[in-house]
């Protein structure tokens, strides 16, 4: 089945399942209770920066949050990582129903929102590591049409290198700036043209359809 010329359901599924990871785990902040900040916590950090300097406050909020991931928490990996997931799944499978063919739902629907849930919750789990790094992450994500860039895409397994255009993102690359952030970042995986973060290394190339 094709929509519009030479694009097909499962390229464009597999596009809005980029799509979504891209905005709704890799761009939004990350809203975590075991993790979030408080007054009381604010209050905690002021206080420990003017104690003993901002370096002994970067250290601890590092360590602090590396320990919880360390600890493999049970409210953080047994509830909030797969949670988050079926929650990301479940509002993506409402968006995708119309192009499941309404007699093959009751077996699709299951086995999608499985696949789907893997794939956030692998997503998240890479939004949590490099929230408690010190460099600067930033997604990836082509517009749609756009030209090739051989240095940021890469084709999907059917496609062929060229220098064209990119029909469709599928899959979010990820770039890092090397920076030295005071304190964990929970927001997403952005950057400011004031953050003054120069030569970024691709570790992992956007995926398009050409």
């Amino acid at each position: 089945m094709e929509i519009g010329p030479e694009i097909s359901v499962n390229a464009l599924i597999q596009s809005l399942a980029g799509a979504a990871v891209h905005e709704w785990v890799f761009k939004e902040q990350f809203k975590c209770s075991a993790m979030m900040s408080t007054p009381l916590l604010e209050k905690y950090r002021y206080h420990l920066a003017e104690i003993c300097g901002d370096a002994a406050l970067r250290n601890l909020d590092f360590a602090s949050h590396q320990s919880l991931l360390d600890e493999k928490s049970a409210y953080f990996y047994d509830y909030f990582l797969p949670r988050t997931a079926s929650r990301h799944a479940d509002r993506l499978l409402d968006a995708l129903r119309p192009y499941i063919i309404e007699e093959s739902r009751a077996m699709a629907v299951p086995q999608l929102k499985e696949r789907l849930q893997s794939i956030f919750h692998l997503a998240l789990e890479i939004k949590t590591l490099a929230m408690v790094g010190k460099d600067t992450y930033e997604c990836i994500w082509p517009i749609a049409g756009s030209s090739f860039d051989v240095d940021l895409m890469e084709p999907d397994a059917r496609g062929q290198p060229h220098t064209g255009k990119a029909k469709l993102p599928l899959v979010p690359g990820l770039r890092v700036y090397k920076s030295d952030r005071r304190l964990v970042d929970y927001e997403g995986f952005r950057k400011s043209e004031d953050d003054g973060l120069h030569d970024p290394v691709v570790i992992a190339k956007a995926v398009i359809s050409v």
